[in-house]
């Protein structure tokens, strides 16, 4: 296991509300997001980074930040992975290896909010076949 995969690991034990703290705390990410993207935090109705306004952003910040278009975001975050998320985080927002943690929680968050909407789209009786545990 390499270091990506044993940070990703560690943080995906975490739930929503810790690693929420800890994409808030780091205020060089949240203020680049913010600040490239201004429409995530005028919503008042949300607290940024909580459940709810993941669920709202989750397709917006990862079409911002990988390109694809709505229909395919889905499958390409299951496919890319949270490290590679946030590793284009840090590239799309001009950031620096100091906020790496911060961004494979926010990544972890965003596959979180991602999979739970596929869930409401597509109900099964149980567990599908790929299914991992950033699919909770």
């Amino acid at each position: 296991m390499n270091k990506d995969d044993e940070i990703v690991a560690s943080l995906d034990q975490k739930g929503d509300s810790d690693l929420q703290i800890l994409v808030q705390q780091n205020m060089r990410l949240s203020r680049a997001i913010f600040a490239d993207m201004p429409a995530l935090a005028i919503d008042a109705g949300y607290e940024p980074f909580s459940k709810d306004w993941m669920n709202s952003y989750w397709r917006s910040l990862l079409i911002q930040i990988s390109g694809k278009p709505v229909d395919k975001i889905f499958e390409w975050a299951l496919k890319t992975g949270a490290a590679s998320i946030a590793a284009l985080l840090l590239q799309r927002f001009g950031l620096d290896l100091a906020e790496y943690s911060a961004a494979i929680a926010l990544a972890i968050l965003l596959l979180r909010a991602a999979s739970a909407a596929n869930k409401e789209q597509t109900p099964s009786s149980g567990t599908q076949e790929g299914e991992s545990a950033l699919d909770r």
